[in-house]
């Protein structure tokens, strides 16, 4: 199964390659260093992108929010208020997005 495992995302990084000749990869999550001893292609390794992205994220949507809540004397509700909104309007406006787990 583990062979199976690679030779599909051998498969899918070819693929992808036939798009964009520049390709990156990155491999994330608890698997990654077994996952990229497996690929033949060179990786960068980190198990912790997801969240980083993640985190940059709420970053910029909270610094967002802040600056729609007004005057800076907002209480803590309105600026999570806000948050909400900015997201929900990010995921409305979100065209694509590919995720492989």
């Amino acid at each position: 199964m583990q062979n199976g495992t690679i030779f599909e995302i051998e498969g899918f990084i070819s693929r992808c390659k036939e798009l964009c000749k520049d390709l990156r990869i990155v491999v994330s999550g608890g698997d990654a260093d077994f996952v990229a001893r497996g690929l033949k292609e060179e990786t960068l390794v980190d198990k912790h992108v997801v969240l980083k992205g993640l985190n940059v994220i709420l970053d910029e949507i909270w610094k967002r929010a802040k600056l729609r809540a007004g005057d800076g004397k907002a209480s803590l509700m309105d600026i999570c208020e806000k948050a909400i909104q900015i997201a929900d309007e990010i995921i409305t406006n979100m065209s694509l997005c590919v995720v492989l787990t």
